[in-house]
């Protein structure tokens, strides 16, 4: 078996099953584990897990630890600091997360589920409001 595909095994086996990010599981450390692996093999291992599942990953949860952390453990459209997400601004990159780290944004569950249209926000606030389509920031009033 060539050297590439043993790491892309290893990678798989160490990154890609149910856990939490623990002690020894840093990002730049699997980062650097990656090297030398099959990156779209890997990749299309990623896209096809049920999402649900692939979100239970070890490698999902230190891809969204270093963003939170990024984001000074807070939510990036209101500063709130409970029920933090990762919101992937596309998907286009999914799979390669960890190589564009800087697509993924940190919001509190009520900033992503209106970014998402799940629901509308209950009062009206200045919030600095992400834009899918032009992937940029700005300020913007939202309304309920």
């Amino acid at each position: 078996m060539e050297a590439s595909k043993l790491k892309t095994n290893g990678f798989k086996k160490k990154y890609l099953v149910e856990g939490a990010a623990g002690k020894g599981y840093g990002f730049y450390k699997m980062v650097a584990e990656s090297r030398g692996t099959d990156r779209n093999r890997i990749a299309g291992i990623i896209r096809r897990m049920d999402y649900t599942e692939f979100l239970q990953t070890r490698y999902w949860g230190i891809v969204a630890q270093k963003v939170k952390a990024r984001a000074g453990w807070r939510c990036e459209e209101c500063g709130n600091k409970k029920d933090l997400v990762v919101h992937h601004e596309d998907y286009r990159e999914h799979g390669y997360d960890m190589y564009h780290i800087d697509k993924l944004h940190c919001l509190c569950r009520d900033c992503h589920e209106v970014l998402h249209g799940i629901r509308e926000r209950k009062s009206v606030c200045k919030k600095k409001v992400y834009s899918n389509k032009t992937n940029s920031r700005q300020n913007t009033r939202v309304s309920a």
